[in-house]
């Protein structure tokens, strides 16, 4: 699958299809670099909340990114697909783990989005998000919960399956390990070493995602996950 992105993704959304917990967060990091971003769910209370939730970490996460404040993206929610997705250049859905869901979100994206807007990019969202997932999921409930779904996602979208399970490794409680409070040996860990928890998360999280980042662009170079060219 060959895609090249788009000479003007700069003055073109992000569009978020979900507004739940992931995609609130997903909305956060790009609306703190300074993108537009549009947030589509069925539930109005689910819309509402996004959007705060973005308004209210915003700041955080650009302190958290090193961005400069001023840089700040604008974020709308809609209600309506069809509207949610005009002109935007690229889609992230953050629906509910359930393949026939996601079946159907893929099939609506593909009928209503611009032709040069999908890309091969779930092994780079995974990627990207690898070492933030390491805290809030446990590692059997992603590795035998939520990757399965994924990667049979990402197959109707032509990416090999092996492709996501590599994207997975860039951080997903092997960088992330040391971070997550989810396991009995990270309460080790800072009872060994005599640290504050949130002390020692908020000090590794940046290199963690630094180390992760490194190792997702060596896999890509590497030929070892795709990237759209």
């Amino acid at each position: 699958m060959v895609f090249t992105l788009p000479a003007n993704v700069d003055q073109r959304p992000v569009v978020i299809d979900g507004a739940g917990t992931l995609g609130r967060q997903i909305a956060s990091v790009y609306a703190a670099g300074g993108s537009e971003v549009r947030i589509f769910d069925l539930s109005e209370d689910q819309r509402e909340a996004a959007r705060d939730y973005v308004e209210e970490h915003l700041a955080q996460t650009q302190q958290i990114l090193g961005l400069h404040p001023a840089r700040r993206g604008r974020v709308e929610v809609s209600y309506d697909l069809q509207e949610a997705v005009a002109g935007c250049w690229m889609v992230i859905e953050a629906v509910p783990e359930r393949i026939d869901i996601k079946i159907e979100v893929f099939g609506e994206l593909d009928r209503l989005v611009e032709p040069d807007a999908l890309a091969p990019l779930p092994p780079l969202v995974v990627g990207v998000l690898s070492v933030p997932m390491s805290l809030l999921l446990e590692v059997n409930t992603y590795y035998l919960g939520m990757l399965p779904v994924l990667t049979e996602v990402a197959q109707q979208a032509g990416i090999p399956p092996e492709a996501m399970a590599k994207a997975s490794l860039v951080g997903m409680y092997t960088v992330g390990f040391p971070l997550t409070p989810l396991t009995p040996s990270f309460f080790l860990l800072v009872g060994l070493a005599g640290v504050n928890i949130g002390a020692h998360i908020r000090h590794m999280l940046p290199w963690a995602c630094l180390v992760s980042i490194v190792m997702l662009i060596s896999a890509i170079i590497l030929g070892q996950i795709p990237f759209p060219t």
